[in-house]
């Protein structure tokens, strides 16, 4: 029996210390050079430099303002692109998430993390919803991209950073461009759903 159609023409719905007294935190070792094609185990990614505020004391007003741009945003924004591409029976959604989303982030606070995570959520939620119509739904997870918000912290934390990445550089605007390009593609239309990590290697799984 063949499945019923889908309706296409609706509209989406809407450090620490242990008990003994002694510090568990371990110190940071930074190479002299530039990483090469070594067997060397690269550093753990740097934690220097925290964010404004914690998961605790983060004002409400600072989370509301970030949820609005980074999910409310997004899902709003697909709300109305939709059923322009229902009507046609295609469409290519790609959601811009972060590392953040992978790991809880390390410098953009809970508000971006989260956030961020659960613009996954969504990525995968109207994937689901929209697939039949000929729409697929994707995100990109970019690590650090050494562009705009790197700016805003200091040369040694990058540097650390970089020393981190297996690849042994930040990433570049075009570098995720390259990613969303591959998914907006006419012959990616089996692809749905998913999120691909362009980090060098900073995050896998």
């Amino acid at each position: 029996m063949s499945p019923p159609a889908s309706d296409c023409s609706r509209s989406p719905t809407t450090s620490p210390t242990r008990r003994d007294g002694t510090s568990s935190a371990t110190e940071l070792t930074r190479p002299s050079a530039h990483p090469t094609c070594s067997s060397t185990t690269p550093a753990s990614p740097p934690s220097t430099t925290a964010p404004s505020s914690t998961a605790s004391t983060s004002p409400l007003d600072e989370w509301n303002a970030v949820l609005a741009v980074n999910l409310t945003g997004a899902f709003l924004g697909i709300r109305a692109l939709a059923p322009a591409m229902q009507r046609g029976g295609y469409g290519r959604i790609v959601n811009v998430a972060s590392l953040a989303a992978r790991n809880g982030g390390r410098i953009g606070g809970v508000h971006y993390a989260a956030t961020k995570t659960g613009l996954l959520g969504l990525t995968r939620s109207f994937a689901r919803e929209l697939a039949a119509c000929g729409i697929t739904v994707n995100a990109v997870a970019p690590g650090r991209i050494d562009a705009g918000m790197v700016a805003m912290t200091s040369t040694r934390f990058n540097d650390d950073y970089r020393a981190s990445i297996p690849v042994g550089r930040l990433g570049t605007a075009a570098d995720v461009a390259r990613a969303v390009a591959f998914l907006t593609d006419a012959e990616s239309g089996f692809i749905t759903g998913t999120t691909t990590d362009v980090n060098g290697g900073g995050h896998m799984q």
